[in-house]
């Protein structure tokens, strides 16, 4: 399980480093950039996807294996169900892990936020100009008297 997560807390970090990039794509319009870590980004989401059904799989077999009630499948409640078969460092590395993953987590949902408000800004400015440029649909565009 412990290499399992770690797995994970790296896919994780190079989500949010992808994430981060594409962000500062979008911000210098490097649409070339954008296309190359969309499908970074892809590619890592389902392998966070594989390895966190496999996370499901392994707390599923210990729990019928073991006659086991984890109610949840969260780390707690299994480093919980398992902690008098830890010694002290196995229990620091699952909640060093823990932290780090949902540290990583919140830092990818804020990349993804300012993302999102990146798109939004950009979607507004581009309705403003062209609504000021097309106000007035009765004068042309260009001044054809030059």
């Amino acid at each position: 399980m412990l290499v399992l997560l770690g797995q994970q807390d790296e896919n994780l970090k190079a989500l949010l480093k992808t994430v981060t990039n594409k962000r500062d794509a979008i911000v210098a319009s490097n649409i070339a950039e954008i296309e190359k870590l969309t499908s970074d980004e892809e590619k890592l989401l389902r392998t966070i996807n594989q390895t966190e059904k496999m996370r499901l799989d392994l707390l599923a077999g210990y729990a019928k294996g073991n006659s086991s009630e984890i109610n949840s499948f969260n780390i707690d409640e299994y480093v919980l169900a398992i902690s008098g078969e830890l010694d002290i460092r196995q229990q620091k590395e699952f909640s060093n892990l823990r932290s780090e993953i949902k540290d990583t987590t919140k830092k990818i949902m804020q990349a993804n936020d300012q993302v999102k408000y990146i798109i939004l800004q950009s979607r507004s400015l581009m309705s403003d100009i062209v609504s000021a440029i097309f106000k007035d649909r009765t004068k042309s565009l260009l001044d054809v008297k030059a």
